[in-house]
């Protein structure tokens, strides 16, 4: 059921969308949402930075939602930033305008987080384009963690896409670094380094859809994402410039090794080993783009 803005309900999920340019893409997931009809009560909050017309149209579009705009654009970690000001569910849910969701998502979220003591849960990560070998090759590369599962775990990562935590987690370790990727990355570590793991719950699924990336703006953004993760990763474990030379330089050996390692865990869970053999090719330059991006990365200046 969901939460009207103009409701004086206190919803129990906040589902928070992070828009950028996203085009016709945004109101597969906007629907996808709207669809659910489980009796738990959630709100959806859009934070739209195209700085174009897209927030108004949305607003038209979508009345029962809250959108709010940038007129510069945000990174996932800054319009999660501003979206949870708003909030008033005690679980927050994290959307990317290129995700959605399939029916009774909002009830998983729910029930994994009402039986869990664990503060941070994801779920799996599936291709929503089924027909594009640029989606499946971006697939691959960035979310092979979190293929289909048969059994709940225990896990380290979790993609911003696909997680969700109890509002109390945000406050202790929030919030999500600002101006860059990644930023759901760093405040994962924080945790960690108070020993929490984060729980995965596939009956909890979201479909990533990149059919819109030409070859320029697949590799771009694997690129870009990575040196993030590079500087990130510098600065909060304090490296010298020698140690982060080095890892420039082991950057440089790392697409095989990186590629051997996506392959064994294709093997391991069997999906779409057909699709990953059909973009292998693009599959092998997102891999080398990966390494670029944190030889770029780590040699910039981490502070």
């Amino acid at each position: 059921m969901i939460v009207g803005k103009d409701s004086s309900e206190i919803p129990e999920i906040s589902v928070l969308v992070a828009s950028y340019r996203a085009g016709g893409i945004i109101h597969k997931c906007l629907r996808g949402l709207l669809a659910q009809d489980s009796g738990i009560s959630f709100e959806i909050i859009v934070v739209e930075s195209s700085g174009d017309r897209s927030a108004e149209e949305l607003r038209k579009t979508y009345p029962e939602l809250r959108v709010f705009q940038s007129e510069t654009r945000m990174h996932p970690g800054d319009a999660r930033n501003l979206a949870i000001r708003f909030a008033r569910g005690s679980i927050l849910a994290f959307m990317d305008a290129d995700c959605s969701v399939p029916e009774g998502w909002i009830a998983e979220v729910a029930r994994a987080h009402r039986r869990s003591a664990n503060l941070v849960i994801g779920g799996i990560i599936d291709n929503g384009a089924r027909d594009s070998l640029i989606s499946w090759a971006y697939y691959f590369c960035e979310f092979n963690l979190w293929f289909p599962e048969s059994e709940p775990r225990l896990i380290r990562e979790i993609a911003g896409c696909c997680m969700s935590m109890k509002k109390a987690a945000f406050d202790r370790y929030g919030p999500f670094l600002s101006g860059t990727y990644c930023a759901d990355t760093a405040f994962l570590r924080e945790m960690k380094r108070d020993g929490h793991l984060f729980e995965f719950i596939p009956s909890i699924c979201v479909y990533h859809d990149a059919s819109g990336f030409g070859i320029r703006r697949f590799l771009g953004h694997i690129f870009e994402h990575r040196k993030a993760f590079a500087r990130i990763t510098a600065r909060q474990f304090h490296f010298s410039f020698l140690k982060r030379a080095l890892l420039a330089f082991c950057e440089v050996l790392l697409p095989v090794p990186v590629l051997l390692m996506i392959v064994l865990r294709v093997a391991r869970s069997g999906y779409a080993w057909k699709w990953f053999i059909a973009a292998f090719p693009l599959i092998f330059a997102g891999v080398t783009a990966r390494c670029c991006g944190e030889i770029c990365g780590y040699l910039t200046n981490a502070e």
